[in-house]
């Protein structure tokens, strides 16, 4: 893992690529945007966009997020 483990390491963090699939990435978008947000759970502003207890709010996602 090399120059990924040197990341985390050092900066706290990585950067996984290609986890999603295109379609997984497409379903997980849409689901987001038909979502009622009257919730207390959506927090949205002009530069944020926040939900809190998201497999709560947005069961169907599991499935999608939880992949191979």
């Amino acid at each position: 893992m090399g120059i990924e483990n040197d990341s985390y390491r050092y900066n706290g963090y990585l950067v996984i690529n290609d986890v999603f699939s295109v379609e997984e990435l497409d379903t997980i978008c849409s689901l987001l945007q038909s979502s009622e947000k009257s919730s207390q759970n959506y927090r949205q502003t002009a530069d944020l966009f926040a939900i809190r207890q998201l497999l709560k709010e947005q069961p169907a996602i599991a499935d999608l997020i939880f992949n191979d």
